[in-house]
């Protein structure tokens, strides 16, 4: 069985087949699921007026070229909204940016400075002062770590609080220990102008990892802020730039709407739309 369809050019069927483009276009875009989209074209956006209805039954070719100019005018509409919308947003992007790239600055700075003052350690050679002695060897190094963990459990268990003091001193920075409830493992950090956690464990070959791998992360925080503000300062001359842009189909959409004006005064439907909001106003005068 074949199905042909026919259409007649200048008839109503132009307006019936427009409606059903814009019927399956809204239900395409509904079941696409596209979470960027904010808007779906309606088909009751497409109803003619009672005027535009004669006038395309007159067979005027003005008919013919508003459609086209009413499909292009919400097109380029459609656009605009979308371009406004994303410049609101990159305008208040770039209002926060600086003081975000400021903040970040001073950090690079701090982490440059921890970055100098790192003493290298190895896990051979790793050495660590704890209450004022000095502690050498990975397994002297883990059973006193190991020690330090355990009783901060037990304190933190037994006194219902958290606790955070500075035990000793490893790789050129301040060694901390931070337990915060007894059922959790407390955790040791590197303090200098900033800080550095080690993973928590609670056995000796862990903690001189976690330990180890804590005092290797001071470049590795420097590195990720440098990339970070950089980022940062080359998304801040991008928004301007695109800032300074205007919208770029703002002639042809200021052409089409000047045309679209016309079209309507010589289809007469300004008067058409003109009497349909005064019966809109009335209607609604009456219901209230």
């Amino acid at each position: 069985m074949e199905i042909f369809r026919y259409v007649t050019e200048g008839s109503f069927d132009s307006y019936m087949w427009q409606t059903l483009e814009t019927k399956a276009r809204f239900i395409a875009q509904v079941m696409k699921g596209d979470q960027g989209i904010r808007s779906l074209e309606d088909v009751e956006l497409a109803a003619l007026s009672y005027a535009e209805v004669k006038a395309l039954a007159s067979g005027n070719p003005l008919v013919i070229e508003k459609a086209g100019v009413d499909a292009e005018v919400a097109k380029l509409s459609t656009l605009f909204s979308v371009w406004r919308n994303q410049r609101y947003a990159n305008e208040s992007e770039v209002g926060r940016l600086p003081m975000m790239i400021e903040a970040l600055e001073k950090k690079v700075a701090l982490y440059a400075q921890d970055a100098a003052r790192i003493e290298p350690q190895t896990l051979q050679g790793i050495a660590m002062e704890l209450a004022g002695r000095k502690i050498v060897g990975p397994d002297a190094v883990g059973e006193a770590l190991r020690g330090l963990v355990r009783t901060a459990k037990e304190e933190v268990r037994t006194a219902s609080r958290m606790i955070e003091r500075i035990v000793g001193r490893f790789g050129g920075f301040d060694l901390g220990m931070l337990a915060a409830r007894g059922d959790q493992t407390p955790s040791l950090y590197l303090a200098g102008h900033c800080l550095y956690n080690a993973e928590p464990y609670q056995t000796g070959p862990a903690l001189v990892a976690a330990l180890l791998g804590a005092l290797e992360s001071v470049g590795k925080h420097h590195a990720d802020a440098e990339i970070q503000l950089e980022t940062r300062r080359k998304r801040l001359e991008d928004l301007r730039l695109e800032l300074a842009r205007s919208f770029e189909h703002e002639g042809r959409l200021t052409n089409l709407l000047v045309r679209q004006r016309e079209l309507l005064k010589q289809l007469d439907l300004d008067k058409d739309e003109a009497g349909s909001a005064k019966v809109d106003a009335d209607e609604a005068r009456q219901a209230a």
